[in-house]
């Protein structure tokens, strides 16, 4: 028996061993991916959001930039990653043909990560799909490097101002230019009883979080 020849085989088995082990616990300790559902209230628009556009060379496209949309994403687990602020920098175009475009950047802030760590996001929907409910990816920077959160979006839907939740007026703290998102009703008058806000449903799944 050649025994050095034996004792490579016993290393290298021993070797194959340990790093199967060690991947395996590795994929033990990895953090199983959370689902999430809850709501996304638009609480505040910038003063961009309601001016007009303005034209953008001869051909009869018009483009708004800067605009800002404060959300409030509650999730109806209270401990979940999904509970905080986004923060979206939207742009748009609109072609003569009349289809629309928004892009731009949006960046969620988790009520227990402000000001350590946020989710970013860069965007690009045409109006209709909006409408009709779109879907995207966070990826984790700071404190949730490694982070990633899938959303799917419905369609927007409007509820009355009666209902506006209280913790939006917190946006100040985001945009203080920005004022809250309510709209006035069927009569066009501000203040009334009918005046509307929005919300979306939002869920997904929560990747690579292990807090």
């Amino acid at each position: 028996m050649n025994m050095k020849r034996e004792l490579g085989k016993y290393v290298f088995s021993a070797s194959a061993a340990l790093l199967l082990a060690m991947g395996l616990m590795q994929s033990t300790l990895a953090a199983e991916p959370e689902s999430f559902v809850g709501v996304a209230t638009v609480c505040a628009i910038s003063p961009e959001v309601i001016a007009p556009p303005e034209q953008k060379g001869n051909k009869g496209v018009l483009v708004k930039y800067d605009m800002r949309f404060i959300y409030l994403i509650k999730a109806d687990n209270s401990e979940s990653l999904m509970n905080g602020w986004e923060d979206q920098a939207n742009n748009s175009k609109l072609t003569r043909s009349g289809i629309e475009f928004y892009w731009g950047n949006a960046e969620f802030i988790p009520d227990v990560y402000a000001g350590i760590g946020a989710l970013v996001e860069k965007f690009k929907f045409k109006a209709e799909e909006i409408l009709n409910g779109v879907s995207g990816t966070f990826t984790g920077t700071g404190a949730l490097e490694g982070v990633t959160v899938d959303y799917e979006l419905s369609p927007p839907y409007e509820v009355s101002a009666s209902t506006f939740p209280p913790e939006c007026f917190g946006y100040t703290t985001l945009c203080a230019e920005c004022f809250p998102a309510i709209s006035p009703g069927e009569d066009g008058i501000p203040g009334n009883e009918d005046d509307k806000f929005t919300q979306y449903d939002i869920s997904g799944w929560i990747e690579g979080y292990d807090p």
